[in-house]
């Protein structure tokens, strides 16, 4: 996943949502919660284009697809960890998860169990 943008890096993810626990903020642990379902969702449809594009390109190019999937797995797995980031990826509503994959071009892909 592109780190271009810290708020959308699972680890400031993750870090922000536990400061805001400590702190006992619970607005900015509800934003950090919601943030965490769309990177979840983008990082999951992201990992089911790589397993689409896996089986649609010449063997060439499947380092670099895994490399990628990979990556969003293990950034997945970093959200994953807390278990209100994990019920937050899980727990997105259908609509939403919808808009999420359509706009990263993955109509055709089933979604979530990944």
């Amino acid at each position: 996943m592109s780190k271009s943008n810290d708020s959308f890096d699972p680890r400031h993810i993750v870090e922000s949502h536990a400061a805001a626990v400590a702190a006992g903020l619970v607005d900015p642990a509800d934003r950090a919660i919601r943030l965490a379902a769309y990177v979840g969702q983008k990082l999951r449809e992201n990992i089911a284009r790589c397993d689409r594009d896996l089986s649609r390109t010449h063997e060439g190019m499947w380092p670099q697809i895994r490399e990628e999937q990979e990556a969003a797995r293990a950034d997945l797995q970093i959200l994953e960890v807390v278990p209100a980031l994990k019920a937050s990826i899980m727990e997105l509503g259908e609509v939403e998860v919808a808009d999420i994959w359509m706009a990263y071009g993955n109509e055709d892909a089933e979604h979530g169990d990944d």
